[in-house]
């Protein structure tokens, strides 16, 4: 008995676990193999219950190696199989970890989406503004410009009616001395036409005085021819009385040489006379054309007045006009002044809004790139089979 028990026991050492020990009867042996065969029983169940516990747990182990292994290669689908034993709670872990992730990348996949489309919509948009800043900032800069030719030409205007209105008072005191000279030569022309018609009576009144003495002259004349008779009779007479009457004859033919020289000289008188009168009735009748020359020159004279009142007026009305222009060109000339530095303002602003708008267009695309690196990174990731 002894030795089978030890042949027993040996045979178990080398891995033998159905052998049992062959012992029977009542004795010490006998309760020995007896007992050594229900711890050998006892000892196979165990060994029997973890080896199948092992092989739970390993295939266990071995679904959580393939779904990390899932997981490791960025299937966040995969999911590891929840048993009742040890790796249970890890696998229940590890799934409720890969659904966490995959729903958070599946999150951030949507919002990646969202922030792409939407920094494409950004991006357009202010490239559309951008090019509208672009177009706006032309139509400033063209617009100052044409402000500023506006400007130019307000000035041009301000100094060409400052020079018109300069022009027009000096046309104003010039036409108000050619009124006064105008006045003053209708004056001197009424004292001329005055002296020339007092003129006109005088020569008249020589006329009637030169008549006066053709009349004497021809009494005169008679005078003379009746003293030749009487002389021509006395040396008649004294021919006939002889010596004594020489010195009668002597008389009379002296008396006769005074008439002849009296006829001779009242010819004279009468031929200037005729003369005068000639030229008395030439000038009478230059003397009448003279008035009425100056008559009609004082009618010029006075419209040429009239006239000038009325273009005095007239020069009046034009110098408030011209101020009145050059008052409103200086005002315009000064709000289109305004206008300008306004416009250049805006020009200005334009240009700090293309420069803001073509940073915010970089930080875009710089977002867009970014959102695009972010989507590349998470669709590594295989959220669905």
């Amino acid at each position: 008995p002894a030795r089978s028990l030890a042949q027993t026991v040996e045979d178990i050492s080398h891995g033998e676990y159905t052998k049992r020990a062959k012992v029977y009867g009542n004795d010490e042996l006998a309760g020995l193999a007896v007992a050594l065969n229900q711890l050998l029983d006892e000892r196979i169940s165990v060994l029997a219950t973890a080896d199948k516990e092992h092989k739970i747990l390993n295939k266990s182990v071995m679904g959580l190696l393939h779904a990390v292994s899932e997981l490791s290669d960025r299937k966040l689908f995969a999911r590891a199989t929840v048993t009742e034993d040890a790796t249970g709670p890890l696998a229940d872990a590890i799934n409720q970890f890969a659904e966490d992730t995959g729903d958070v990348l599946k999150q951030v996949q949507d919002i990646s989406d969202v922030v792409a489309t939407s920094s494409e919509e950004v991006n357009q948009h202010a490239e559309s503004v951008n090019e509208i800043a672009v177009l706006e900032q032309m139509e400033a800069k063209q617009t100052a410009e044409e402000l500023n030719s506006v400007v130019q030409n307000l000035e041009q205007i301000a100094e060409a009616t400052l020079y018109m209105n300069q022009v027009a008072d000096a046309t104003t005191s010039s036409t108000e001395a050619a009124s006064k000279s105008v006045s003053h030569s209708l004056e001197s022309i009424q004292d001329i036409r005055e002296h020339t018609q007092e003129t006109g009576k005088r020569i008249k009144r020589l006329g009637e005085r030169s008549q006066e003495i053709t009349h004497i002259v021809e009494i005169i004349n008679s005078i003379s021819e009746r003293t030749t008779i009487l002389a021509l009779n006395a040396s008649m007479q004294a021919a006939a009385a002889g010596e004594a009457g020489k010195g009668f004859s002597v008389v009379a033919e002296e008396i006769q040489r005074l008439a002849e020289n009296s006829r001779e000289s009242t010819s004279q008188i009468s031929a200037l006379i005729r003369n005068i009168q000639i030229e008395t009735n030439e000038a009478i009748r230059t003397m009448d054309q003279t008035i009425e020359q100056v008559i009609s020159g004082s009618k010029l004279a006075e419209t040429a007045e009239k006239q000038m009142q009325e273009a005095q007026k007239t020069t009046f009305s034009l110098i408030s006009k011209v101020d009145q222009i050059f008052q409103a060109s200086q005002q315009q000339a000064e709000r289109g002044r305004v206008l300008q530095k306004r416009a250049k303002q805006i020009v200005k602003a334009t240009l700090e809004t293309g420069k803001r708008l073509r940073a915010q267009s970089e930080l875009t695309v710089s977002m867009k790139d970014y959102t695009q690196q972010l989507l590349k990174s998470v669709k590594i990731f295989h959220l669905a089979p």
